[in-house]
């Protein structure tokens, strides 16, 4: 089965709902960026989150942008979309390696 958006209305309009399964196009990022898992994580995030508000766009030719400039390794993540489901993105260092928590990629928050 290839990545697809789900959108769901409820409450007469009032309440919106989005699912997206984008594993496709996150392997085809981290074949194309060369990116390593980490890297691969973070802009596959940020490449289905885009996705995803692309979709909310009643435009055709609306675009949107989404532009995280960090002081980490990682450096900065740019991705692009439009109402069309096309998304594209790149990460300013695809080859970032951290260390592992408990040898998973699950990122701890506290």
């Amino acid at each position: 089965m290839g990545d697809y958006i789900v959108r769901a209305t409820a409450a007469g309009g009032q309440v919106r709902a989005f699912a997206a399964t984008t594993k496709g196009l996150v392997e085809e990022a981290k074949e194309r960026h060369n990116m390593s898992p980490i890297a691969t994580v973070a802009l596959g995030r940020l490449l289905t989150g885009g996705a995803m508000m692309g979709a909310m766009m009643k435009n055709d030719a609306d675009i949107l942008t989404v532009q995280i400039k960090g002081n980490g390794p990682i450096g900065s993540m740019t991705v692009t979309a439009n109402p069309k489901g096309e998304v594209k993105g790149f990460v300013g260092n695809p080859q970032v390696m951290l260390p592992l928590k408990d040898g998973s990629l699950i990122l701890q928050t506290q």
